[in-house]
């Protein structure tokens, strides 16, 4: 493969790369992609930068001590209720939690903070299903 940049040689490569995000350059292992013999330039194939992109924000949420998606999922599923429903009672906008459970997007760290409280304390989220007039009550078999 040639480099678009300088015409060098480029290798595949597993080794580190770097991925800017908010900030901040999280340094990735085990990635395949190509980087230029010559200039360093780096490419890499749609799944690879999908890979990095995962990788890089699962790092992003450990060093921020935000819960990963899959911990966000279990909470609202703990509760018996959709996303929707969800939303309502965090007060967020629509497809918010789904993009949340997916990774598609990176809750801030307010919210990472309610969906804690929330995790921990079933009784603020009965109260807060309440206001949002969501009735737990026909939930077979939730928390609350």
């Amino acid at each position: 493969m040639i480099c678009i940049e300088c015409g060098g040689n480029m290798s595949k490569s597993k080794k580190e790369i770097e991925y800017k995000f908010r900030g901040e350059i999280i340094l990735v292992n085990g990635i395949s992609h190509y980087k230029c013999d010559l200039c360093g330039e780096e490419e890499l194939d749609l799944e690879s930068a999908e890979a990095l992109q995962e990788a890089a924000h699962s790092e992003y949420r450990k060093r921020h001590g935000l819960l990963e998606p899959e911990e966000i999922r279990e909470i609202r599923e703990r509760y018996l209720v959709s996303q929707q429903e969800f939303e309502q009672v965090i007060g967020s906008g629509k497809t918010t939690v789904s993009r949340w459970e997916t990774g598609a997007i990176m809750q801030p760290s307010v919210a990472d903070t309610l969906l804690r409280v929330l995790r921990d304390n079933p009784q603020i989220f009965a109260l807060l299903a309440q206001q949002a007039g969501i009735s737990l009550s026909n939930r077979s078999k939730g928390v609350l």
